[in-house]
């Protein structure tokens, strides 16, 4: 049985007394929806929160925690008459700003929600949630840099703030600083040791740093809580590549395919395999899949042009070549190749 702190329980206490001892005030019943907010009473204070909206529809502070509970219920549609009456009510309000600028993220307007929330943020300096949005907005918008400066300063108001350390290692990881990527995602592991997508993340980044003992250990670690993670799978197959055990990889990577056909790493893996098979036709199909589920895979671009050079098929080589060079025009290969053909 969980254990109640004393205090919580004295503020509960408290809050219940008011009701029962007497008719409260409009700031009276605000301060005690704060309260069984600030404790984690979320859906008592969210009806509170409705309770004083039936009596007065146009408190702006109210429709911002309506909105900002449904919110964090993902409850969207749920959400959206309160945000827009509190933009209305308090445009100019910072915890407005906020609010509209988490609404506009879970509707995936990026560009939006990152201009709403900057000015959250800059009103709000040392506010760690509106600071970890914002970071969420500026990742979403391609800002990585950015992004991790904002986590950061919310880990330094905060430590132990939920998500930051496994927010930053996904955003090293997506510019390819592996090695900051597993000390932040090792740190995540420490406060949740069993997210099965951070364990795979770091699996991941342990293989990109040829770390592969542990890259093995901690996807099948992984697959222990999530038997169906293709992702695991596919970094099995990665490792047993690593290891030039091609049949377990050729194993794994199908694996993979099988449990989430839409991922592009496991087709441009079992192209791989199925070329250095000398399989030339079965590697051109998995590559072909590869780019059609993913169109801007540049890499796999060049691994089609060199497929169709070794077929003697020229035209679809110089195809795949030149795309690859628009994209990565300091390859000296690819260009090489691509001037003398």
């Amino acid at each position: 049985m969980h254990q109640v702190s004393f205090a919580r329980i004295l503020i509960l206490a408290l809050i219940v007394f008011g009701i029962a001892a007497c008719g409260k005030s409009s700031n009276e019943d605000l301060h005690e929806a704060r309260q069984l907010l600030a404790v984690g009473e979320t859906e008592q204070a969210l009806e509170a929160y409705k309770k004083i909206l039936v009596d007065d529809p146009h408190q702006a502070e109210a429709h911002r925690r309506v909105a900002e509970i449904y919110i964090d219920q993902d409850k969207i549609e749920e959400a959206r008459e309160h945000v827009t009456e509190a933009v209305a009510l308090a445009p100019e309000d910072p915890d407005t700003f906020y609010v509209h600028g988490r609404f506009l993220l879970a509707q995936k307007l990026w560009l939006q929600a990152g201009e709403t929330l900057e000015i959250a943020a800059r009103e709000n300096l040392f506010d760690p949630d509106v600071q970890f949005y914002f970071a969420a907005a500026l990742a979403k918008l391609g800002e990585q840099e950015k992004a991790i400066y904002a986590l950061l300063k919310v880990q330094g108001m905060k430590p132990d703030y939920p998500g930051v350390n496994a927010g930053i290692g996904d955003l090293y990881f997506y510019t390819g600083a592996y090695d900051k990527a597993m000390q932040s995602y090792e740190q995540a592991i420490v406060e949740t040791p069993d997210d099965a997508r951070i364990i795979e993340n770091l699996a991941l980044a342990y293989h990109y740093q040829k770390f592969n003992d542990s890259a093995e250990k901690m996807a099948k670690r992984a697959l222990e809580l999530n038997p169906e993670s293709a992702g695991a799978y596919n970094i099995l197959g990665a490792v047993a590549f690593a290891h030039r055990d091609i049949d377990e990889a050729e194993k794994h990577f199908k694996k993979a395919i099988l449990l989430d056909p839409k991922l592009t790493a496991p087709h441009v893996n079992l192209g791989a395999i199925f070329n250095a098979k000398g399989k030339i036709d079965e590697s051109l199909a998995e590559y072909q899949k590869a780019l059609e589920l993913e169109p801007g895979n540049i890499p796999v671009q060049k691994n089609l042009g060199d497929l169709y050079f070794t077929k003697g098929e020229i035209s679809l080589a110089l195809e795949h070549y030149r795309t690859y060079h628009q994209q990565r025009p300091k390859d000296p290969f690819v260009a090489y190749v691509s001037a003398k053909l």
